[in-house]
């Protein structure tokens, strides 16, 4: 069976709902996460200041404050993952 060009649209307008919703609501935080990661990004700042992976590098230097909040945090996350997540399936089931 041969596909035509008119199938072949077809089942493109069928996945471009997805593709877009893909885009707008996955694909562009993540990537404007890594955008802003790579900047010195101040909320009430209009400027922000390009400093490459200098933030990745203060994070993982052992020792430093942000190293310190940075896994304090992951540990904290990772206990409420471990304990909420049985808890919330076990009382949905």
């Amino acid at each position: 069976m041969k596909t035509t060009f008119a199938s072949r649209f077809t089942s493109f307008l069928f996945v471009l709902p997805y593709l877009a919703a893909f885009s707008i609501f996955l694909l562009f935080p993540i990537l404007y996460g890594v955008y802003i990661s790579l900047q010195n990004f101040e909320l009430l700042s209009k400027e922000h200041e390009f400093v490459g992976l200098a933030n990745y590098i203060k994070i993982f230097t052992p020792g430093t404050y942000l190293n310190d909040i940075f896994f304090r945090g992951l540990w904290v996350t990772a206990q409420f993952v471990l304990f909420s997540v049985p808890l919330l399936i076990i009382v949905g089931l």
